[in-house]
């Protein structure tokens, strides 16, 4: 089940029937989260609260400020428009301020659930290069391992500089490549050798393996947690 962004203000603005959606999504969250799948899940969830926080942020406002009363809601940009009148607030604030006040820690402690779930993975995460570094680490390849198994999964990465109004900061691509097995002989160095050897593109790559101690989803969670951590140490 998905949630919209703007999913406590559209259709039916009813606090049952928001709170009943609200657990069917959360739950879903949680069945994901008990096979320690985070992803998607978490970062919905944070932006789920914060789109939860701001907005109510503005009703309170709203609400401190004498003789103001609301007229009109932008459900697109989860704006208020209001002006100044001695009327109570309207009925449907009322309803919505009713359904944020319970979602607002619903969300936060969701939240709390995948973050010690994301910092449990994290405490199984071991990143180390393979041969030889180059000074440019921009792009290169990305191993993820999960130590007791006899293979591991290669990405091309790339970083990228983004630059916000009031920030700068590396953002990391990834593609994948493939599977390539492990052995005593077909070990991380030679399979860095045969990926030169076949993307001529990239001569002299900076090539780091990421090793997990214990077995998550693959797209789910290794993969995601596994790049804010290479970002992390590597940045």
């Amino acid at each position: 089940m998905a949630l919209s962004n703007t999913w406590f203000v559209e259709h039916l603005i009813d606090f049952e029937y928001k709170k009943y959606q609200l657990l069917a999504y959360l739950k879903d969250i949680r069945d994901n989260f008990s096979r320690s799948e985070i992803y998607p899940g978490l970062g919905e969830l944070v932006e789920h609260y914060k789109n939860l926080i701001s907005f109510r942020s503005q009703t309170k406002d709203i609400e401190t400020r004498n003789n103001n009363h609301l007229v009109s809601i932008d459900w697109a940009h989860l704006q208020l428009n209001y002006t100044s009148t001695d009327q109570q607030q309207s009925e449907i604030l009322m309803e919505i301020n009713q359904i944020t006040d319970y979602a607002i820690p619903m969300f936060k402690q969701s939240i709390e659930e995948g973050r010690l779930i994301y910092e449990f993975v994290e405490s199984q995460l071991h990143v180390e290069p393979v041969g030889l570094t180059p000074i440019q680490k921009e792009e290169g390849y990305l191993f993820l391992h999960v130590a007791p198994l006899n293979y591991l999964d290669v990405y091309q990465y790339h970083f990228s500089l983004y630059k916000s109004a009031n920030d700068r900061y590396r953002t990391l691509a990834t593609t994948y490549i493939g599977r390539r097995s492990l052995s005593f002989l077909y070990t991380p160095d030679k399979i860095k050798s045969e990926l030169i050897n076949e993307k001529r593109d990239l001569p002299n790559p900076a090539v780091y393996c990421i090793t997990s101690t214990a077995l998550f989803p693959l797209n789910e969670t290794f993969l995601p947690v596994a790049k804010r951590y290479f970002v992390s140490r590597i940045c």
